[in-house]
């Protein structure tokens, strides 16, 4: 049964996934020609897998300009979600994403068949191709890679340039949170409440992600481990910290509610409420943080950023016009 998988984002927490299911693959024909001869079934089962997956996933085939095709496909998404006035939800951002690749990989192939590049002269040529402005497929990967190279000198994401938040609206967000914060720490009862719900379900803020990076290089096999290990994880703290719960009477809770035992049942529901507040919760925080940081980069970074700004809106052109 061939199934593609798609992150939204292989290194965000709590990113959204979809999951893309093809039509079931009969074996009985490989198992007929495996007697006869197994390396022949084997090669052709290989491809006929991979034939089948390859409309399931968001599959780059020119792994030359992988990052290049890799940040435009994320960077125009939404560009195009508007052109098409498509809703932004997970399938369709996974694909837009799957049809700007194709388009790229497609072109990059046509490419290649007239002799515009070779081989052995892809470098050069782009680079060359990117500087006289000309409007290829080849100068818009130059002009993309040059476009992340400048994000990341401004320790920037990409995808904030076209997809931040107003400036008012980042100033409210990040006022409410504060606010909020200022009443978990100064109203006690609050703040008794939130180290209970921290202390029963502290995976949502915990950058297990961070720790894996350390061990594991390839990025998505990384994040179905991290997401692997916090589930399993959180399955027995949550165990071990309800029978805590119930023996002790829920810690400093009971002066508050004398529950006794009961809090145990009450750690669990905070377990469960934790798993489905989490994305949402950590989601908000980083959009607060991420959209701050790229209005105080506006403000120390202007030349810079408003050079980024004119660089995105000639990215964009530049595929519409392709």
């Amino acid at each position: 049964m061939p199934t593609g998988i798609d992150f939204d984002d292989y290194e965000r927490p709590y990113a959204n996934l979809v999951v893309n299911i093809g039509k079931a693959i009969p074996v009985q024909k490989y198992m007929e020609e495996y007697h006869d001869n197994e390396p022949v079934a084997l090669n052709a089962m290989r491809h006929d897998l991979a034939s089948a997956l390859s409309p399931l996933m968001h599959d780059i085939r020119h792994e030359e300009y992988y990052d290049e095709i890799f940040t435009l496909c994320t960077l125009l998404c939404s560009h195009q979600l508007k052109l098409q006035e498509m809703r932004d939800d997970s399938w369709n951002r996974f694909a837009t994403r799957q049809h700007i690749s194709r388009r790229l990989d497609t072109m990059l192939d046509a490419q290649a068949a007239e002799g515009v590049v070779a081989n052995d002269e892809v470098s050069t040529k782009v680079e060359t191709m990117a500087a006289e402005g000309c409007g290829t497929t080849d100068s818009l990967l130059a002009s993309a890679r040059a476009f992340g190279d400048r994000c990341r000198e401004l320790h920037l994401r990409p995808t904030l340039v076209p997809d931040h938040w107003g400036a008012l609206p980042t100033a409210l967000a990040a006022l409410l949170f504060l606010a909020l914060l200022a009443v978990a720490i100064i109203v006690p009862v609050v703040r008794q409440c939130v180290l209970f719900c921290l202390l029963c379900y502290p995976f949502t803020f915990l950058p297990t992600h961070l720790i894996f990076r350390r061990v594991i290089g390839d990025s998505q096999f990384r994040s179905s481990v991290n997401f692997g290990v916090r589930f399993l994880t959180a399955e027995l703290y949550g165990l071990v910290i309800s029978i805590i719960m119930a023996c002790t009477g829920g810690m400093w809770m009971g002066h508050l509610l004398p529950l006794g035992p009961w809090w145990g049942l009450v750690a669990v529901a905070v377990v469960f409420l934790g798993a489905i507040l989490s994305a949402p919760v950590v989601n908000g925080l980083r959009g607060i943080l991420a959209n701050c940081g790229y209005w105080w980069k506006r403000l120390t970074h202007r030349k810079a950023m408003h050079a980024l700004d004119g660089d995105y809106k000639r990215l964009a052109e530049a595929y519409d016009s392709l």
